[in-house]
């Protein structure tokens, strides 16, 4: 987390999926509990408004940010993000 002049940038190390027997406490749907604890701290502990949070994110990154942005959404526990920027999002599209 650090300011850049007026913006606060906070970038979430998530836990990466692994293949093995030892990585199951690290399965999905781990990662957006925390980007949502993430996201909840920034609501909550540091008086953010939703609309000044915009929540960016590439390739797997990305599908997180789309995931908890549409969780938010269905869910309505806690106000959307102002908005979401996503590079190549690893989405299925077709439906």
């Amino acid at each position: 987390m650090f300011m850049d002049g007026r913006w606060l940038h906070v970038a979430l190390e998530y836990s990466l999926v692994g293949m093995g027997e030892e990585d199951a406490k690290r399965s999905f749907p781990q990662q957006i509990l925390e980007a949502l604890s993430a996201y909840e701290y920034l609501l909550k502990k540091m008086n953010i408004p939703p609309n000044r949070i915009i929540l960016v994110g590439d390739s797997a990154g990305g599908h997180l940010a789309l995931a908890l942005g549409r969780y938010l959404s269905e869910t309505q526990t806690l106000p959307s993000p102002g908005g979401m920027i996503l590079f190549s999002p690893w989405c299925d599209l077709s439906a």
